[in-house]
This record gives structure tokens, C-alpha cells and sequence, in this order.
């Protein structure tokens, strides 16, 4: 019964992770999100002030299986995102596979992570690669 209940919220919630998640700012700012900080140990550096009326890209790398720097650095407020970038909302873009694990796809998109897609060519050099990043597509 269980089964069949959650099968049917799959198929209701089915366009909430192409259309933001569900975040939560009560959730980001839990107090164990400072113990993850600490174990893992994550490190957010502001090397230059942002204008909060531009949108930009960050990467980060290693970002390893588990992206436990991406997650603990956007999705949470451990390493104080929110004060070193004001006016800036973090989206961490995750791969559509994740919003398919049962259970695992409900408790990430309350850390609004954003599906992705990936489009890479090599066009006609193939030494060079354009990688483009669409988010909100299938």
C-alpha cells in the first residue's frame, strides 16, 4: 500500500524538480550542516565582490561521488554562502539521474538542487569542446 501511495507522489511531483525543488531556508540552516562542514572539512573563499544583479557560474572541484563540498557550500548555509555572496541564490545542478531514487529525490530537492542536462560538441575542432549547461530540460 505504501508502495502504490509513494508510486502515485512520483507520478504527482513528477515536474517539481524541473521547476525548483522546495527550498527551505529552515533546512539550510540546520546546526548539523556545521558538523558536516567540519568532518568533511569544507572551505568557501571570496576572492571578489559579486554584483547580486548578475548571474554566474561556480564550479568546484574535486567534486568526488557524494559532491559533498557543492552540497555543503550551496545547498546549506554551514559555510556561510548567504553572508559572503548577498542578494546571490545558489542552485547546485545535478544530474537527472538523482530525481529518480526513490526517497533520495525528495530529501534533495528541499535543498533545492536544479536538474540538468549536459550538450557537449567538438563541432568542427575536434581539439576544443563547447559544454553547454541547460537547466530545467530533459
Amino acid at each position: 500500500v505504501l508502495g502504490a501511495l509513494y508510486a502515485g507522489w512520483l507520478y504527482l511531483d513528477r515536474d517539481t524538480p524541473t521547476s525548483g525543488g522546495r527550498r527551505s531556508e529552515w533546512l539550510r540552516n540546520w546546526s548539523v550542516w556545521k558538523h558536516f562542514r567540519d568532518y568533511f572539512p569544507l572551505n568557501l573563499i571570496k576572492t571578489v565582490d559579486l554584483d547580486p544583479g548578475s548571474n554566474y557560474i561556480f564550479g568546484f572541484h574535486p567534486h568526488g561521488v557524494l559532491v559533498a563540498g557543492g552540497f555543503g557550500n550551496f545547498c546549506t548555509e554551514a559555510s556561510g554562502f548567504s553572508s559572503l555572496f548577498p542578494g546571490l541564490t545558489p542552485y547546485l545542478l545535478m544530474l537527472p539521474f538523482w530525481f529518480r531514487v526513490p526517497f533520495f529525490r525528495d530529501y534533495i530537492m528541499w535543498e533545492h538542487p536544479e536538474y540538468m542536462s549536459l550538450s557537449v560538441s567538438t563541432g568542427e575542432h575536434p581539439e576544443y569542446v563547447s559544454l553547454c549547461v541547460y537547466r530545467g530540460t530533459s
